[in-house]
């Protein structure tokens, strides 16, 4: 973290910065606070990703930040073959991330599969990667939780098959997340979404629209989503088509254009002196 500063610290160029980060506090930011007010004066522009991350890094530096959000490669996800073992009608449920993250809430997913088993028997969570499955064999123990496929940490190439082998995705995080990439992959692939109703999530879609939102850390109510669609597949349907939709908004020559036409305002405005050809 502080290579950004030393960077600015040094920089004859226009400066512009991008803020991805959300929390409900930030000691970082309170203890250097007046050492970063001296940094963030040299920023001739400042984007944030979200409203959320806006939000956040607002409460301790104050001024303009333009909202542009993170891109996705629309087209890696859509049609993609899936693996052999998705036609074999079993209700698979994905999630990709971090798990042994607390803010992830993988735990609450974990504790949903019971309630979700009790409708539909053989459905099955498949975890895409990094983490320590042994971590959480006491809460399945306890819990009764099976049909948990744990694949590790996997190339890019294979995720986009993995989207399209599920018949849903899951994000159950807690807190901590300023935007929501792995949603809109998900919605790029055709999935609805099931996550967490936090605001970085609900920055990327809307309740009943792209998938449902649950309270977080509500493994019950995660459960109730979860079956409603697997039930409902004419709203699966409706739902993926919606979120497909709503990601292409998020394609990259889309995001692209949009961070440029900051670069550009903040050359304008700038009168501060720079390197020739420094922005290209």
């Amino acid at each position: 973290p502080v290579l950004p500063y030393l960077v600015l610290l040094n920089s004859r160029s226009v400066n512009v910065a991008t803020f991805h980060a959300f929390r409900a506090s930030s000691p970082w930011y309170t203890a250097f606070k007046p050492y970063m007010t001296f940094m963030m004066s040299r920023l001739d522009a400042r984007i944030a990703v979200s409203e959320p991350a806006r939000d956040f890094v607002s409460q301790y530096f104050h001024g303009p930040y333009d909202i542009v959000p993170n891109g996705i490669d629309v087209h890696r996800f859509r049609d993609v073959e899936p693996f052999p073992w998705a036609g074999d009608g079993v209700p698979r449920i994905l999630f990709v991330g971090r798990y042994n993250e607390p803010r992830k809430g993988f735990k609450y997913l974990l504790r949903a599969m019971p309630s979700i088993q009790q409708q539909f028997p053989d459905a099955r969570l498949v975890v895409v990667g990094g983490g320590k499955p042994d971590r959480f064999d006491g809460l399945m123990e306890r819990y009764g939780v099976r049909n948990v496929d744990f694949v590790g940490l996997i190339t890019p190439e294979e995720l986009p098959r993995y989207y399209a082998s599920c018949d849903l995705f899951c994000a159950p995080s807690i807190s901590g997340e300023s935007f929501g990439i792995v949603l809109l992959e998900a919605m790029a692939s055709g999935r609805p979404v099931v996550a967490g109703d936090i605001p970085g999530y609900r920055s990327v879609m809307t309740n009943g629209k792209e998938g449902l939102l649950a309270p977080p850390k509500d493994p019950h109510a995660l459960a109730l989503a979860i079956v409603r669609l697997l039930a409902d597949a004419p709203m699966r349907n409706r739902l993926a088509a919606a979120g497909q939709e709503t990601a292409s908004h998020y394609a990259w020559p889309q995001i692209a254009s949009r961070v440029l036409d900051v670069y550009d305002q903040a050359l304008r405005n700038s009168a501060a002196p720079r390197l020739t050809g420094a922005l290209g």
